[in-house]
């Protein structure tokens, strides 16, 4: 009998000292900018570049303007084709995110958006906000490229929203 309760007593020594240390949560790393842009692509869309697609988003925000297919690898909660808004302090330009022009509760991978829209002289008016992965709101400036015609004449650039 006592070897029994010396037994039990071992155990729950053991128990108390290895069993309930459950490791500390961990915060989730933060998604760099890099990588969220290698997940998101915007591209002039053809009827080649949207054949393959069974279902797309689609806004017309100006019917002469040109067409654009924007899509994802990733899923994006919250996601937004969003107006821009900005202003300046100290001769430095700081963008805020404006009206809502589209909004998905889920952006996914094989649904795009098929955007028709045209951009306004140099400074940009249009971009696109969402949550990440680890639910912090990000936001991002549509740029049209000023380096002449190529593949990708549109590509994105992170801001802080009212910075």
């Amino acid at each position: 009998m006592r070897k029994r309760m010396v037994v039990l007593l071992l155990f729950a020594i053991l128990l108390s000292a290895f069993g309930c240390n459950k490791p500390e949560p961990k915060e989730p790393e933060p998604i760099t900018t890099e990588e969220l842009l290698q997940q998101i692509h915007v591209v002039r869309a053809t009827e080649e570049l949207t054949a393959p697609y069974k279902a797309v988003h689609e806004y017309v925000q100006d019917e002469e303007g040109e067409w654009l297919l924007i899509y994802t690898d990733i899923i994006l909660k919250d996601f937004s084709f969003i107006g821009l808004e900005n202003d300046t302090k100290n001769d430095v330009i700081f963008f805020t995110a404006g009206e809502k022009y589209f909004t998905t509760e889920q952006f996914v991978p094989g649904k795009p958006l098929l955007l028709q829209f045209r951009p306004i002289g140099t400074i940009p008016w249009h971009g696109i906000s969402f949550e990440d992965a680890n639910g912090t709101m990000r936001y991002f400036i549509l740029v049209q490229s000023t380096r002449g015609e190529g593949d990708s004449p549109y590509f994105f650039i992170e801001f802080e929203n009212g910075k």
